[in-house]
């Protein structure tokens, strides 16, 4: 199995919460990994988010980067290229996506497409899990049913 993670499930690789265990079982499964250069950056926001609102000590969160960031070349990373980008943009315009959320979408999307074989996007976002199903991704934790 080949994953595509966001942010809102890499975290969960790193900090204990809901889903965490699903995302360490999915991630001990697969055969490749891959993720956006910008989940860098959401991740270390979101453990920096974390200190914030108090959710976690800065010991505690300072070690948990370290962690991330010493494991980061453990997953493929997928360059936010200007074509990737551009691919992002229509994306977040035909399936009213946020940004970075397009960016996932456009980056797992390239990936299948360089691989030439099924990939599932791992996600903890409805919106994101929605757009990626209209794409034709398999996902995890699963479909999310339409707004209604």
């Amino acid at each position: 199995m080949f994953l595509y993670v966001d942010s809102s499930a890499l975290i969960k690789a790193y900090v204990l919460e809901a889903g965490s265990a699903a995302v360490a079982t999915w991630l001990g499964a697969a055969d490749a990994v891959a993720t956006s250069v910008i989940a860098r950056a959401e991740v270390a926001a979101g453990i920096a988010k974390g200190v914030r609102t108090g959710y976690t000590k800065a010991d505690r969160a300072r070690w948990l980067l370290e962690l991330f960031r010493m494991s980061w070349g453990d997953q493929i990373s997928v360059a936010a290229t200007p074509e990737l980008v551009e691919r992002a943009d229509e994306l977040a315009w035909d399936l009213g996506l946020r940004g970075y959320d397009a960016v996932h979408l456009a980056s797992a999307l390239e990936w299948q497409h360089t691989l030439g074989v099924p990939i599932v996007l791992v996600s903890f976002d409805h919106a994101l899990l929605r757009a990626a199903a209209q794409c034709g991704l398999e996902t995890l934790p699963g479909p999310v049913p339409e707004r209604g």
